[in-house]
């Protein structure tokens, strides 16, 4: 047998996504390290937000534009983190984490986004049909706190969205997907570990929410 030492870490007859070699540990780290520091920078970043807000419960679980950007300067560095950590610990190019050498296929596009929105709008219906409190919809007032909001969320959830897609897309989908040889294996493995982190990242504790995050995970993967 071929040493694994010896193989090339990206696989480019195996389509992307399973397209990774490496040892059984190392996607352990890849999984672990950036949701773990996600998680400690935005407590630092909440303290930060607290001097200056003055709150003395920074940990609140009340919303403020200040937190929700903490919130997405957090995953966005995890992203950022993850794929570093992936390159350095696999010596795979950063370029075959977030690039697929497939063709772009508009109909292929459309058929997946239909399908992601027929699974995400059957999530939200089961979720608003079973536990319609889970999602913790309230009607609301325009304040200045809520101009504040939506402009932390035009100016940094792309932040947080490319933070996201590069931890769970990019560096823990294939990671996991590295455990399983077989490709069809391979793909389901790594789908589903990272659409499981991406529901536990989000910290709902309401079983049927956790359900809908991991609906949308496996949607959007």
């Amino acid at each position: 047998m071929t040493p694994e030492h010896s193989r090339p870490a990206v696989d480019t007859s195996r389509p992307f996504g399973a397209h990774l070699r490496m040892s059984w540990w190392k996607p352990l780290v890849v999984i672990l390290v950036p949701p773990l520091v996600m998680v400690v920078l935005q407590v630092l970043l909440y303290q930060i937000v607290g001097v200056i807000e003055g709150s003395d419960d920074p940990m609140s679980a009340t919303f403020t534009p200040l937190k929700f950007l903490a919130i997405n300067i957090s995953v966005g560095t995890a992203g950022v983190l993850a794929i570093l950590l992936l390159v350095w610990i696999a010596k795979v190019p950063w370029r075959s984490l977030i690039s697929s050498p497939r063709a772009f296929d508009v109909r292929r596009l459309t058929y997946y986004l239909a399908g992601a929105a027929l699974l995400v709008g059957a999530g939200i219906g089961v979720v608003a049909l079973v536990a319609p409190d889970a999602p913790g919809w309230t009607a609301f007032g325009v304040t200045g706190t809520t101009i504040g909001m939506l402009a932390v969320i035009l100016l940094s959830t792309p932040i947080q969205s490319v933070g996201e897609e590069l931890m769970f897309r990019s560096a823990t989908l294939p990671a996991a997907a590295s455990w399983v040889r077989a490709v069809r294996p391979a793909l389901v493995v790594g789908l589903v570990v990272s659409s499981l982190g991406f529901a536990v990242v989000h910290g709902s504790a309401d079983p049927w929410l956790f359900s809908y995050y991991t609906v949308v995970g496996i949607s959007a993967g």
